[in-house]
């Protein structure tokens, strides 16, 4: 299932109610924000009209379940700004990007994001997409044995599950470039900080 959240010019409040674990975003979105307009001080508001969408992916463990998405500068009807995000969620989340780096299933859904910014109503309208297969999590060890000397092999045998596993702590979080700007990508344990999105808010500025 696909999920939207945020602020849109067509509403004075927030959108949402369909992500599962909204209160832990929300909570994250709240103080992550302030410390990234604290730290942009008087560029903020500039920043914050110029920055690009900005790709993410959850590991499971961090908010309680998988997410991955798109978010965007937006605002409401009175002109509070705040993201406006899509996201999907449980099965409908894709692999871990370091594990499958394709961009379609992102690509859709920036460009579906995009198009509700510029409408005059934000509705998903039965919005969905084909989800790539995720990864079994595995088991927390692994015993192996191989004959001969080929221990390259052996490794290279339970790397993606080893780091499928790694990444349920982590989250990824990324830029796609164009024209106008570079690529960027963040990744780490939980979520990322205040400085870390004034990073991503930035690069696009002083690239325009």
């Amino acid at each position: 299932m696909l999920a939207l959240y945020g602020k849109h010019r067509s509403k004075g409040d927030f959108l949402g109610g369909a992500l599962p674990v909204q209160a832990g975003l929300e909570g994250w979105l709240d103080s992550t924000l302030a410390e990234a307009r604290h730290g942009l001080d008087q560029d903020w508001e500039t920043v914050w009209a110029k920055a690009r969408p900005l790709r993410f992916w959850i590991g499971p463990s961090v908010l309680g379940e998988s997410l991955a998405g798109v978010l965007a500068p937006s605002a409401d009807k009175v002109g509070r700004r705040y993201p406006l995000l899509i996201a999907g969620f449980g099965p409908d989340c894709p692999p871990c990007p370091v594990i499958d780096p394709a961009q379609d299933w992102h690509a859709d859904v920036e460009a579906k994001l995009l198009d509700l910014l510029a409408a005059e109503h934000a509705e998903l309208d039965g919005f969905t997409l084909p989800c790539p297969a995720a990864m079994e999590t595995g088991p927390p060890e692994f015993w192996a044995a191989r004959p001969g000397a080929d221990v390259v092999g052996l490794l290279e045998d339970v790397a993606l599950t080893d780091h499928n596993r790694a990444s349920h702590n982590r989250s990824y979080w990324w830029i796609a470039g164009d024209d106008f700007g570079h690529s960027q990508v963040w990744a780490g344990e939980g979520l990322p900080s205040g400085h870390v999105i004034a990073w991503f808010l930035r690069g696009y500025a002083e690239n325009a």
